[in-house]
């Protein structure tokens, strides 16, 4: 069947919008890199009670390395748990292989959550655009911050040279 044709061996752009309708006329389905799927399955499931989570080691197995923000939507909807409680800690991948396996924390409270992983870690699982916008929003609160703090030493400044005279 014509299904498992790779459109990279089609040079031609006409040719490439010919192949992708003779497809889906065939009834053949395209998936894009967006819908990724992941094959998830539990090693090891510990919970926490100190810490209030439970620590899962997971094995997934997928056509490339998983992004971390697709991989705690799919582990959240596969442990019927809120994405805010999910957080994936670490993923490693072998040479060679499709399997990547990953330590994950899934918390009792979003809340405990946030203030028990590290900011580093909350960024990494956010999606490219929620980093980009948290990411300037810490740089204006910086950059308010600084110069807030030239201000004052300004002022301070201009204090002691009035005391002086």
């Amino acid at each position: 069947m014509l299904c498992h044709l790779h459109l990279s061996r089609v040079s031609n752009r006409k040719a490439k919008k010919g192949v992708l309708l003779l497809l889906l006329r065939n009834g053949c389905g395209i998936m894009s890199s967006q819908e990724l799927e992941y094959q998830i399955s539990i090693v090891e499931d510990k919970v926490n009670p100190l810490m209030e989570r439970r620590e899962v080691r997971i094995e997934v197995a997928s056509k490339s390395t998983p992004r971390r923000d697709l991989l705690r939507k799919a582990v959240a909807s596969s442990l019927k748990v809120p994405l805010e409680k999910v957080y994936v800690r670490s993923s490693l991948s072998s040479y060679g292989t499709n399997i990547s396996i990953c330590k994950v924390h899934v918390y009792d409270d979003e809340e405990r959550g946030k203030q028990i992983e590290q900011k580093y870690v909350q960024m990494r699982n956010l999606s490219r655009e929620a980093r980009k916008e948290a990411m300037s929003a810490q740089a204006g609160a910086k950059a308010a911050e600084s110069k807030a703090a030239e201000s004052k030493a300004a002022e301070a400044k201009a204090a002691e040279g009035r005391k002086v005279k």
